[in-house]
């Protein structure tokens, strides 16, 4: 405080303590109007009420002073036992090494705070949870986003609820190897018509949703038909080449393995056909013609019918008729 004093007399004064702190020490000294020195020092984590008495005397006379000192609680900050940045190693999508909780406490000189853990700055590439209160977080986890890996990092704060100290997670995240995924699942129907008539092969799409950017992938026939024959070759998402034929007049159920590999790793789907019959023509064992000689009126040459027969693939019951009369005569068929 600003302390003076004067005398009437003009004689020199002189400045002491008179009576010393309870709490504290005091240090005055000085001559003169006003002292050239005083300070006060509360004793280690005291806190409360302490007074001390000042003087001025010219030699022969003095008058005093009470000095009042509030000494008030000061809040000392939460002291984290890393001094710096926590760093944590791990494999992308925490698989085969997952996140490890870092080691890392506070105390608080403040025995009477409650200490809160959070994540002040939360990560750019992943999720990041810390909660808790005490001098250890209850929870500390971090989750990088889905098939992320690089570097991330966030940051821990404790606090005492009027200051806090933060510290730095650095997370470095292995790439790992995923499996090419089709997305289209384990099967996929596919229906045509048997000889691919009416209904022909349309080529369903095949492609891979979840794969490394970087990996080169090809598509293979892993698997081929029983009673066709598939053609699958490519490379990339999609596959460039997809066709299935079926054997010549065969119609039922059939089906072959598409694989698709990066490399390393692959997966397939089952593609299972239906071929649906048709109805297939009949056909003439003697081609598309045959000739007879016959004389006019029939003699001496009479006319002799050619043998014709005809098969059917489905063993449909065959009718014979005339399709086409001869422009100069009679014909008749039957049967």
């Amino acid at each position: 405080p600003s302390l003076s004093a004067s005398d009437v007399d003009g004689d020199d004064l002189t400045w002491i303590v008179s009576s010393q702190a309870i709490n504290g020490t005091v240090d005055l000294n000085g001559t003169g109007q006003s002292p050239d020195v005083i300070t006060y020092v509360p004793n280690t984590d005291f806190i409360g009420t302490d007074s001390f008495v000042v003087a001025v005397s010219d030699g022969n006379f003095s008058d005093e002073i009470t000095i009042n000192v509030s000494v008030l609680e000061v809040n000392y900050p939460p002291i984290l036992s890393a001094d710096f940045a926590l760093s944590v190693t791990m494999s992308e999508d925490g698989s085969p090494s997952s996140w490890t909780i870092p080691n890392i406490s506070a105390s608080d000189p403040d025995v009477q705070d409650t200490l809160t853990w959070s994540a002040s700055i939360a990560p750019l590439h992943g999720t990041a949870t810390v909660s808790g209160n005490g001098s250890t977080p209850s929870q500390l986890v971090y989750e990088p986003d889905s098939n992320y890996y690089g570097s991330d990092s966030f940051t821990i704060s404790v606090s005492d609820g009027n200051v806090t100290d933060e510290v730095a997670v650095n997370v470095k995240i292995i790439a790992v190897n995923d499996d090419p995924v089709i997305i289209q699942g384990d099967s996929l129907p596919v229906i045509l018509s048997e000889d691919s008539f009416p209904i022909p092969w349309v080529e369903p799409t095949l492609t891979v949703g979840d794969f490394d950017l970087e990996d080169f992938l090809t598509w293979s026939l892993a698997t081929p038909p029983v009673n066709g024959v598939a053609s699958v070759a490519g490379t990339g998402a999609s596959p460039a080449t997809f066709t299935y034929s079926p054997n010549a007049n065969w119609s039922g159920s059939d089906s072959f393995v598409v694989g698709v590999s990066d490399g390393t790793t692959s997966d397939s789907i089952t593609v299972n056909l239906t071929v649906t019959p048709i109805n297939d023509a009949p056909v003439f064992a003697q081609g598309t013609s045959v000739s007879v000689s016959m004389s006019e009126e029939g003699t001496p040459v009479s006319w002799i019918a050619p043998e014709l027969s005809a098969t059917d693939e489905e063993g449909d019951v065959l009718s014979w008729s005339m399709s086409v009369q001869p422009s100069h005569g009679l014909a008749a068929v039957q049967g």
